[in-house]
């Protein structure tokens, strides 16, 4: 649950970092699917990335800490997205 968390903040961070404007698309939907979709529709949307078995077997496993997170607190992490993205 920590790296899901920092994972986010991260990511929010850098979409959000002044010089990039607006998040790239592909990104936002990486990072929604990471947090909200099942793991085959994440592996969908990284697998024109993963460039070797390891990194697929990393993103599986970071999957992995995304399908733990309880529904309350998933649906707390779709309204901190959109709140923090308003402000990108």
């Amino acid at each position: 649950m920590k790296l899901t968390l920092v994972l986010l903040l991260v990511t929010l961070a850098f979409c959000c970092y002044s010089a990039t404007a607006e998040a790239c698309p592909v990104l936002r939907d990486v990072i929604s699917k990471f947090l909200f979709a099942s793991r085959d529709q994440y592996m969908e949307a990284i697998a024109p990335f993963v460039s070797s078995p390891t990194m697929e077997n990393a993103g599986l496993e970071l999957k992995g800490c995304a399908l733990g997170i309880s529904k309350d607190h998933s649906e707390a992490l779709k309204e901190l997205m959109r709140n923090i993205l308003k402000e990108c």
